[in-house]
């Protein structure tokens, strides 16, 4: 299982922000529907915020963590 999230920032008058948004849909069976759920949630970021730069993307696999 595979869940997505993505670094952006945008420049503001107190100089760079920087936020990361994890998906609340997920997890997906595999890093291809991961991949393409990142591109989704990467380009609903640029309707809303134009001017924000997508600096990472991660598909991370949870299927072999453990529940504490």
């Amino acid at each position: 299982m595979f869940f997505a999230s993505l670094l952006f920032c945008w420049v503001s008058l107190n100089g760079p922000q920087c936020l990361v948004a994890q998906d609340t849909y997920g997890p997906y069976p595999t890093d291809k529907q991961c991949q393409a759920r990142i591109e989704e949630m990467a380009d609903k970021i640029r309707q809303e915020m134009p001017f924000a730069d997508i600096r990472g993307r991660l598909c991370k696999d949870i299927s072999n963590t453990e529940n504490v």
